[in-house]
């Protein structure tokens, strides 16, 4: 017995102009795509926040820990974690790639200081959990 699925295809229209549908689509700095997946809104910041990284390599070598801190607080962790309850990564890969740049030896002395919540992206929703637990970082 064979079972067919049908995929209905709507089409929009505005002012007598049909809209044409796309794959992905940035909406309030968070990539949204067709298959509900976060990968490539993952991939975005990962791309975006290794260029911060570069450009603070590049520019920050010999400048205090402090500055360094602020700076890394200000640029990279505000990249990493916008919207974050949102696209919150549920898969390993995302979730290595979001965490790969904290363990970049950049701003080491600077990221050591930080608490262990404000190194790792994750949502208010899963700091709860994990404290209720009890396995909180």
């Amino acid at each position: 017995m064979l079972i067919s699925v049908d995929i209905f295809t709507y089409l929009y229209s505005l002012c007598d102009q049909v809209l044409s549908s796309v794959p992905e689509a940035r909406y309030l700095g968070i990539m949204v795509t067709d298959e509900s997946s976060w990968s490539s809104h993952v991939q975005s910041i990962h791309s975006e926040a290794n260029s911060t990284l570069g450009f603070l390599r590049r520019n920050l070598r010999r400048c205090p820990a402090k500055l360094k801190e602020s700076v890394y607080i200000s640029f990279v962790l505000s990249t990493l974690e916008y919207a974050a309850s949102v696209w919150d990564p549920h898969l390993a890969k995302d979730i290595n790639k979001v965490e790969n740049i904290h363990r970049q030896d950049l701003l080491k002395v600077t990221i050591a200081r930080l608490p262990v919540s404000r190194r790792c992206c994750r949502s208010s929703a899963d700091r709860i959990c994990r404290a209720v637990v009890g396995i909180l970082d």
